[in-house]
């Protein structure tokens, strides 16, 4: 965490609470841990932490990001946020997202883009395997390509991305796949690759 304004908490207080947020022996403030762990993943920053704070799962994250909300301890998105969010939702709607520090559900992530799918914990893990499941069926030549040439999307333009696109056509059109799948076709064979229905959230 990065430290934005000074909330009015001891640091002592600081790190007694966090130490209720996590599991036993996560919050580490001796000298030799903040030496080692209290530097930017960079390794051009270094913030001189109270402590570092090692979040076992999403759930205790979550909390701590919401007691830094709530003792307003500003937090510097991570993990290259900067970059990601605004190409996932947009400038506008990654500027909102991180000037409030709002909290939002998995549905409202769905519709901004952020999240695929909202479903219930018990129904993850059967469409997490059902989605894989489906990929055993596809090219994967063309998955390749297509993995790609999205990679390159962003910062490429149409006339590069044209150029990609035809040399994919040709690498994919002379595949075995390809020639199994005009068979199928022909022969009014179901398709090997089939995507699982999406599951919408009731």
């Amino acid at each position: 965490m990065n430290r934005l304004r000074v909330p009015q908490m001891t640091h002592a207080a600081q790190i007694e609470a966090l130490k209720t947020l996590v599991e036993p022996g996560k919050v580490l403030t001796d000298a030799d841990s903040l030496n080692t762990y209290g530097k930017d993943w960079t390794k051009h920053f270094a913030p001189a932490p109270l402590a570092i704070v090692f979040p076992k799962t999403i759930e205790q994250v979550q909390a701590i990001v919401r007691w830094a909300n709530e003792h307003r301890i500003g937090l510097v998105p991570d993990v290259g946020a900067w970059y990601t969010l605004p190409r996932a939702v947009g400038l506008p709607r990654a500027r909102e997202l991180i000037y409030s520090a709002r909290e939002f559900g998995a549905e409202e992530a769905v519709r901004m883009g952020i999240a695929l799918e909202a479903l219930p914990p018990e129904a993850l893990m059967p469409r997490a395997l059902a989605l894989a499941q489906a990929f055993e069926g596809g090219s994967p030549t063309a998955f390749s390509l297509s993995k790609a040439a999205l990679a390159a999307s962003l910062h490429s333009d149409l006339p590069t991305l044209l150029e990609m696109e035809a040399g994919a056509q040709a690498i994919a059109g002379s595949s075995a796949y390809f020639r199994e799948a005009v068979r199928r076709f022909a022969a009014k064979e179901p398709a090997a690759f089939r995507w699982p229905a999406r599951q919408e959230p009731t």
